[in-house]
Formats: C-alpha cells, sequence, structure tokens
C-alpha cells in the first residue's frame, strides 16, 4: 500500500511540477487548458445563478485591418538632336545641369527627414513591439492558468500521498 502510494504520489507531483513550470510540452496541454477554462466558467456561472447574480459574461472582439500599397517607376533617356545649334546645346545642358542640381537638392532634403524621423520612428515602433510582447504574455498566462491551477491540485495531492506513504511504513 505505501510503495503504491509512493508512486502515484510521485506521479501526481511529476504532473503537477510540468503542468505548473513547463505547460507548452504537454500535448494538448492549450486545448485542455481552454476547456478546463469553459468548464470552470459554466460551474460559476451556475453558482452565481444559484446566488442571484448575472452570470459572467464573455466578450470576443474582432478587427479588421486592410493595406494597399502602390508604386510606380519611369525612367527615359533624353538627349539633343545631331542637328541642333551650339547654343541650343548649351542650353540643353545648362537646363538639364539645373534639373540635376534640383533632384539632387530634393534627395539631400528627403535624406535629412528620413535620418531626422528615423528615432522618433523607432521609439515608436519600440513601444509597439513591448506592448505587443506583454499582451502576447499576458495572453499565454490567462490560456494556461486553468491547467496551472490543476497542476497545483495534483502537486498537493501528490504531496500528501507521499507523504500518508511515509508515515505508513
Amino acid at each position: 500500500m505505501a510503495t503504491a502510494l509512493l508512486v502515484i504520489g510521485a506521479a501526481f507531483q511529476l504532473g503537477g511540477i510540468v503542468a505548473l513550470g513547463f505547460p507548452d510540452l504537454l500535448p494538448g496541454a492549450l486545448r485542455f487548458s481552454t476547456w478546463l477554462g469553459r468548464q470552470w466558467r459554466r460551474a460559476t456561472n451556475r453558482l452565481r445563478r444559484l446566488v442571484g447574480l448575472k452570470p459572467r459574461a464573455v466578450v470576443h472582439t474582432v478587427g479588421v485591418a486592410d493595406e494597399v500599397n502602390v508604386s510606380a517607376s519611369i525612367s527615359a533617356i533624353v538627349s539633343t538632336s545631331d542637328d541642333a545649334s551650339l547654343e541650343d546645346k548649351v542650353e540643353y545642358l545648362r537646363r538639364r545641369d539645373q534639373e540635376a542640381q534640383r533632384r539632387l537638392n530634393e534627395h539631400d532634403d528627403r535624406l535629412d527627414r528620413i535620418e531626422a524621423e528615423s528615432p522618433e520612428r523607432l521609439a515608436e515602433l519600440r513601444g509597439d513591439m513591448e506592448t505587443h510582447v506583454a499582451h502576447e504574455l499576458s495572453a499565454a498566462l490567462e490560456a494556461y492558468r486553468p491547467l496551472r491551477v490543476v497542476g497545483t491540485i495534483a502537486l498537493v495531492i501528490g504531496l500528501a500521498c507521499v507523504t500518508l506513504a511515509t508515515l505508513l511504513v
């Protein structure tokens, strides 16, 4: 009898420790935890109705997101005709130089704006990522809560069995 209690107690303790510390290692742990949570919620809602309180509601939210990206690019090669006069060719080169300078200045302005906005965007993204990770961690802890409660109960039962077995010896 004492040996059986020791073996049963050790099995309960091992199951409780795994359910408490490493619920991801158990196959089907999330599904089992969800099922336990639903059963617990049903039982507490029945008790609340018996006492005369309103049952607790479960709220699910759904969000919709949409994104559209459009981009295009064009390139061209512009040149003067071979029979143009020297003044026309010089005017063409001056105009092309001014266009190149204008594009270079616009490029420098865009680069300055990007360099100025990058630390702000990085800080915003870091904050968003920290919020996301905190939300996912709390969701994971909440998802495994019923399984951890069962793991605690199994650990206590295992300790009780092992203690009773040592007292019987």
